[in-house]
């Protein structure tokens, strides 16, 4: 934890005068836990979500903008980006599963994953160029690198 406090920071491009930071003080629960925190605090105009793990930080800014675009003519379903065929980071969720994910328990097993449609009805994957939906970076290393892959 220590590592992560030394080196938080935010892009510069990012502009936070509108966001909101909420801490979940039970971790220790797990993700689900800091997701359901999140959604707790959402704000009633939005009309639905990212969910954007903090270790997947390569994904393109333009990514999130084409989501954004393909996802607002179909706001009812989730979309899902991927690299190749392998689904990544971040999807979009919409609105009505808010309340879906808050009813889950914490240690639900598969997490996020047992809102989904069955068979996939309600989800729809956006083949992207941008592999950083799939890295996963994990360790100072890892970040590490992905910097230096970045800088070339």
């Amino acid at each position: 934890l220590k590592w992560h406090q030394e080196n938080l920071f935010f892009h510069p491009r990012i502009k936070l005068d509108a966001a909101k930071i909420v801490l979940n003080r039970n971790f220790n629960k797990g993700m689900l836990s800091s997701l359901k925190k999140a959604l707790e605090n959402i704000s009633p105009e939005s009309e639905g979500f990212f969910l954007n793990p903090v270790d997947y930080p390569a994904v393109k800014e333009e990514t999130y903008r084409r989501i954004v675009r393909e996802w607002s003519s179909q706001k009812h379903k989730i979309m899902i980006p991927a690299y190749r065929g392998r689904r990544g980071h971040p999807p979009i969720f919409p609105r009505s599963y808010i309340s879906k994910i808050l009813n889950l328990p914490d240690d639900i097993n598969g997490g996020v994953r047992a809102v989904f449609p069955k068979r996939d009805k309600g989800i729809l994957t956006i083949e992207t160029n941008d592999k950083g939906v799939i890295i996963d970076i994990d360790t100072p290393e890892e970040y590490s690198r992905m910097k230096k892959i970045e800088a070339k």
